[in-house]
């Protein structure tokens, strides 16, 4: 089962409120994932009224906003994940105060904005010739040949992965995709198994890099197919290895709404490598990165578009519900 809110509460760091509840200023209270996500969400916020805060992830969110509950009001905003997946009559966080972002993360929500994404390429939009005096971008020239976005290409592609993903955090099986350290998160090198040419993905490939990556080869799910020479699998490993594997295959022949299925950081990287060559030609010290991708979207994501989401609706009904004004008033374009 996926990481509910209860499992949340549990598996927080035990943030210490105290001195956001002492300087509050009769402020609510928003607490989110991430430093990035503070920031972008203090922008849609009366500065006035509102005080954003970072904490490490979804537990801590959770457990920061039922600790600064007695002492002042407070809201969290976290990534929806898969929950939506799991349980589709839950559309709400069902937690007072916890609110989902639409789609799967943050990332994803910015994206399904098509006015978002739009601007954002167009910076990077470049002709497929730029000596001849055509109109046509390489951006243009792909979707056209492919009858639909880069970014519905992109989602359909990271579909294996992101249904191992799904798999992963439905079942608890503990496959790791990044692992962060002293000098940041380390990713997995999309490069080896999407084809930067072509931008089609190599489900062969991307399950070997998986399981070569982050002390994976001892997950159930591999063993049995390591790499190099290993202990005999015994029949009970064997057995479970090949239920897991059986399970994934099966949810791989499922529909799945792909915006609540998708990472957006998956996407991200992606984008990154098909602005190397294949829609765009930034290479080497040029490279547009997953997080200077991130940064334009947060960058391109208007009042406006935040508007548009269901997530701000749940939050006008909580300022009704609570009598606290915390939006900031969007502006017709």
């Amino acid at each position: 089962m996926s990481e509910d809110i209860a499992n949340l509460r549990n598996k927080g760091k035990g943030t210490d409120v105290k001195n956001a509840v002492q300087n509050h200023d009769d402020k609510v209270l928003a607490y989110f994932e991430s430093p990035k996500n503070a920031k972008l969400f203090s922008y849609f916020f009366l500065s006035a009224n509102v005080q954003c805060y970072s904490r490490g992830g979804k537990g801590d969110v959770v457990k920061a906003v039922e600790e600064s509950r007695n002492l002042a009001v407070a809201i969290g905003i976290i990534d929806a994940d898969f929950e939506r997946l799991i349980n589709p009559a839950i559309i709400n966080c069902p937690t007072p105060d916890i609110f989902w972002t639409d789609c799967h993360d943050t990332e994803m929500m910015m994206l399904k904005s098509t006015a978002t994404i739009d601007k954002v390429l167009h910076f990077y939009d470049q002709k497929i010739d730029e000596k001849v005096d055509q109109t046509e971008t390489k951006r243009q020239n792909f979707e056209k040949q492919n009858k639909m976005s880069v970014l519905d290409f992109i989602m359909k592609e990271l579909f294996p992965m992101s249904v191992l993903r799904y798999c992963s955090g439905l079942n608890s099986w503990d496959i790791k995709f990044r692992v962060f350290g002293d000098k940041g998160v380390t990713y997995l090198n999309y490069s080896e198994f999407f084809d930067s040419k072509t931008l089609k993905f190599s489900k062969d490939n991307f399950l070997k890099t998986v399981k070569s990556k982050f002390d994976n080869v001892q997950n159930p799910f591999f063993k049995g197919q390591s790499i190099k020479k290993q202990t005999p699998e015994s029949k009970q490993a064997a057995k479970e290895r090949e239920a897991m594997q059986k399970k994934y295959e099966t949810e791989l022949k499922n529909a799945f709404d792909l915006w609540e299925l998708t990472n957006g950081h998956d996407v991200l990287h992606v984008l990154s490598l098909a602005l190397e060559g294949l829609i765009a030609n930034y290479k080497s010290s040029e490279r547009i990165t997953p997080d200077r991708l991130e940064l334009d979207l947060m960058l391109a994501y208007s009042p406006q578009e935040f508007g548009k989401t269901n997530l701000f609706q749940q939050l006008q009904s909580w300022e009704n519900e609570k009598g606290r004004k915390i939006l900031l008033p969007i502006k017709e374009n």
